[in-house]
């Protein structure tokens, strides 16, 4: 059932909604940034990075950073108690 609505929203609710909002919209008001634009704007036309797991590693997220690119030596670090 969760699907079923999940679903509608995305195909009949949504749809509807950004129509009006957008016809409500005020000139010169810009759009909402998107994921798209904002890798746009960090990258721009440059390749993104892209994590790359090491399978030899271990865990991907208490180790260094996943992106192999990055300075060796880098650790993740977390609040001391937990």
């Amino acid at each position: 059932m969760a699907l079923e609505q999940v679903e509608l929203l995305g195909t009949e609710v949504v749809p509807v909604l950004r129509k009006e909002m957008a016809a409500r919209r005020k000139p010169g008001v810009p759009d909402a940034p998107t994921h798209a634009s904002l890798v746009k704007a960090k990258y721009g036309d440059a390749e993104p990075r892209q994590p790359r797991p090491n399978p030899n590693r271990g865990d991907n997220l208490s180790g260094a950073s996943p992106y192999q690119d990055t300075v060796a030596g880098v650790e993740a670090r977390f609040p001391r108690g937990f």
